[in-house]
């Protein structure tokens, strides 16, 4: 929060990109073309996980040696450093988050209610930024992490549904889904966007194996990949640390 200007290019590009979806998507959600609507959420679920993972796997690089100096002497221990983050992070992420969506929710004309759309969407930055902290931790510099984030994310975009049914993923490659952060955050934004029982939608849903009474079960499963990334970061933070002293 100390570097503004870091801060008022985050709240630019979040007002750039979701404003573009606005315009882009104008009206889609009355649009009979399941196809059309699906891209807008999938544009808006990939704005906010890239605008909220860039800045925390660069912010985990720079702050690495401030870190090691001040846990070497015993400041904090790795357990505070990260749980601090998180504080900072959450309430910045869920007022990007709530900004954004509020720009082109109407633009778009979404079927989805605004909070089955704002929740998934929130969560879903939380667990990208969690990913990206332990890219942030493992990464040498900053070269290497903005290197490393695309092979993480991009591979997420093809369990969505947009470029491929799921059920026409070969079957023994479709477990990736179950941990992949964006897929969960879209099947909550799919259900409340497709709650309309109609064969078009019911089709959809049911070609990407989402089922509508197990909205709190992907919320859930969204839940607990961003606490175990930050698991994981803690993790490689402290190993990072113990091979330093060594």
């Amino acid at each position: 929060m100390r570097d503004e200007d870091a801060l008022r290019a985050r709240i630019g590009g979040t007002t750039f990109v979701t404003l573009l979806v606005g315009i882009i998507f104008y009206d889609t959600g009355n649009d009979s073309i399941i196809k059309t609507r699906v891209g807008a959420l999938f544009m808006l679920s990939v704005t906010f996980m890239f605008t909220m993972a860039q800045p925390a796997a660069i912010l985990m690089v720079l702050e690495r040696p401030i870190f090691l100096r001040e846990y070497f002497v015993g400041t904090y221990s790795v357990a505070t450093y990260l749980l601090s983050k998180l504080l900072v992070e959450l309430p910045v992420g869920t007022i990007q988050v709530l900004y954004g969506l509020t720009i082109c929710y109407w633009m778009v004309s979404f079927q989805a209610q605004f909070v089955w759309m704002f929740i998934p969407l929130a969560m879903l930055g939380m667990a990208t930024s969690s990913f990206a902290l332990c890219l942030g931790a493992i990464a040498p510099d900053i070269r290497a992490a903005m290197d490393l984030l695309p092979i993480a994310v991009v591979p997420q975009f093809l369990y969505v549904g947009l470029f491929i049914k799921v059920k026409d993923v070969p079957m023994f490659f479709r477990w990736p889904q179950w941990i992949c952060g964006m897929k969960h955050a879209m099947m909550i934004m799919d259900i409340s966007e497709f709650h309309e029982r109609n064969a078009a939608n019911d089709k959809y849903l049911e070609d990407n194996y989402i089922d509508r009474d197990r909205t709190w079960l992907y919320a859930l499963i969204l839940i607990i990949i961003a606490l175990s990334f930050r698991f994981l970061a803690m993790a490689a933070v402290n190993a990072n640390s113990t091979s330093i002293t060594r």
